[in-house]
């Protein structure tokens, strides 16, 4: 996801929505792990992109911690079970 991010923001693509809801994942990540996520996806998208992120249902935080510490660090990022949910956030962006 960093890649992408990267990659969108030395293209000028100011609005991204990855899909992960195909992704195996054993487990959600810890609050550690979305920590350091959000910080690598921050400093990728330098202010400039702003994400959504669609995971599976079984997957979803429904506290956001990803999302406040993104927020905290000047990312504007949000995390949704349904791309038409993620489509919507970025266009309101």
């Amino acid at each position: 996801m960093t890649t992408a991010i990267s990659f969108a923001r030395a293209r000028n693509i100011r609005k991204l929505l990855i899909d992960g809801s195909n992704l195996t994942v054993i487990e959600r990540p810890g609050y550690a792990s979305q920590y350091f996520f959000a910080h690598d996806w921050a400093r990728a998208a330098a202010g400039s992109v702003r994400v959504a992120i669609v995971v599976k249902p079984d997957r979803f935080d429904p506290q956001k911690f990803a999302t406040t510490v993104a927020a905290n660090r000047g990312f504007t990022a949000d995390s949704f079970t349904s791309v038409e949910d993620a489509l919507s956030w970025l266009e309101r962006m």
